[in-house]
């Protein structure tokens, strides 16, 4: 891949190299999915206590993400963060034809591709991870606003529909160039936060400004942002950094304007 950015195009944030903070991978079974599953999780430097936690689709790459996101955590700009990673379902197929029903990501990540495996999935993090994940580290935030999932592309779309289907467990939502947006009738338990990007040259943009617009239309605390980018890696590393800044600043206070 190439990476081509213009004068207009934002400007990467700054990673930490090395982390200070650490990163572990872990393995456990699953009785929804029927199989063992990978989670990574990064756990930034200092204390243990009243941290946030934001689960991330496509977990594999969580090491970049924590390596923009710490220097924010160090300089005191946002409250320490802890990334837990869940692990894609990959696609399990021979060849390079497209088959669905082996693209596990899919299937996991778009509720509208597999509804079963979707929901398999989703009770996945919301029943086993996160229940793990709060006995290994006790010091998490008990406020649901503190509970935030997040993703890119596919990932984002299940960042979203999580959010949507159970904003009692995620009180905040950073989908990032969303393809398949969440219903437009208003979910009917509480309302999570949502912060939106997408890029100008990509054509995600147009559902993810969709989806922005049915969380505005529930009455939903939402943001959009777009940047001169195409679907791009660094973009969202750029919006993930603006998000968690806006969301989780170090000191108290509200959140992203409309």
């Amino acid at each position: 891949m190439q990476t081509w950015r213009g004068e207009s195009g934002p400007r990467p944030p700054a990673p930490a190299s090395p982390l200070s903070g650490t990163l572990r991978d872990a393995e456990f079974e699953s009785k929804f999915l029927g199989e063992k599953r990978k989670v990574t999780v990064y756990v930034p430097p200092g204390p243990a206590e009243a941290r946030t936690a934001i689960v991330m689709a496509d977990g594999q790459g969580v090491s970049a993400f924590a390596a923009v996101l710490e220097p924010l955590i160090v300089a005191k700009r946002v409250r320490p963060i802890i990334l837990i990673g869940i692990h894609n379902g990959g696609f399990r197929g021979s060849g390079s034809a497209p088959d669905l029903k082996m693209d596990f990501r899919a299937r996991e990540y778009l509720q509208g591709v597999d509804p079963e495996r979707f929901a398999q999935h989703l009770d996945w993090v919301v029943e086993e991870v996160l229940p793990w994940a709060r006995g290994e580290y006790p010091g998490l935030s008990s406020r649901r606003e503190d509970w935030c999932v997040t993703g890119f592309s596919n990932g984002g779309s299940f960042a979203a529909w999580a959010a949507t289907l159970r904003g009692n467990v995620f009180g905040t939502s950073i989908p990032l160039s969303l393809g398949f947006p969440p219903p437009a009738e208003p979910p009917k338990g509480p309302l999570a936060r949502f912060y939106f990007a997408a890029g100008s040259l990509e054509s995600f943009s147009v559902r993810t400004k969709q989806a922005y617009e049915r969380a505005k239309a529930w009455g939903a605390e939402t943001t959009y942002k777009e940047f001169v980018a195409g679907h791009d890696s660094v973009m969202w590393q750029i919006a993930f950094v603006e998000a968690v800044e806006a969301l989780f600043p170090a000191s108290a206070g509200s959140g992203p304007h409309s």
